[in-house]
């Protein structure tokens, strides 16, 4: 299966914190800088995101100040260095 490289940003960030809402994602991207740099807004998240809740690897809830994301099921993919 091929992923983007911002549903790998999403993926190694919640790898490490599952259940964080949007706006800590972006705040975490900085860690992957080189393969975060697609993920520039919420929207660039939010459709990250989505696609990977398609795909069955993530979920996400409706929170208080946005979407609350949580992994799954681990693809098992390997993510690109920093």
């Amino acid at each position: 299966m091929e992923f983007t490289r911002e549903e790998l940003c999403l993926i190694a960030i919640l790898r490490e914190n599952s259940g964080l809402k949007t706006e800590e994602i972006l705040e975490l991207t900085s860690k992957y800088p080189k393969l975060c740099e697609g993920c520039a807004s919420g929207g660039h998240v939010i459709a990250a995101g989505r696609r990977l809740e398609r795909k069955g690897f993530v979920k996400k809830k409706i929170a208080k100040g946005g979407f609350l994301w949580e992994l799954i099921k681990d693809p098992e993919v390997e993510i690109p260095l920093k």
